[in-house]
């Protein structure tokens, strides 16, 4: 098997592993009520695997869309996309320095 299959197939098992376990946490937490839902319906068991199902289907494609953009680089030269340094606006701006109002030799500035 290619490489790259592999590497698509873990991090999409990683999702849905991911997305299981959150199903799982939802209904033993009974985070709005669906724990108790699902343990009180005849149909609850169908209706874990459906949430189980979809919810590990979109965290592996979550999981394995990020695995692919997290690669930096390619094999093939300089092409694909490269890390760019984040420059913020804040610090690309100059400061100046305010003046002070001192007097000089003791004098008063008069109106």
């Amino acid at each position: 098997m290619p490489g790259l299959v592999k590497f698509l197939l873990k991090n999409a098992a990683i999702g849905f592993l991911v997305g299981v376990a959150f199903v799982g946490a939802l209904v033993a937490l009974d985070l709005g009520g669906i724990g108790s839902l699902l343990l009180n319906s005849s149909h609850g068991l169908l209706g874990f695997c459906l949430m189980s199902f979809m919810m590990g289907l979109s965290f592996a494609s979550v999981q394995m869309g990020m695995a692919v953009w997290s690669q930096s680089g390619s094999d093939d030269g300089d092409r694909g996309s490269k890390p760019r340094e984040l420059i913020l606006p804040a610090a690309s701006m100059q400061t100046q320095e305010a003046p002070a109002l001192v007097p000089i030799n003791g004098e008063r500035h008069r109106r």
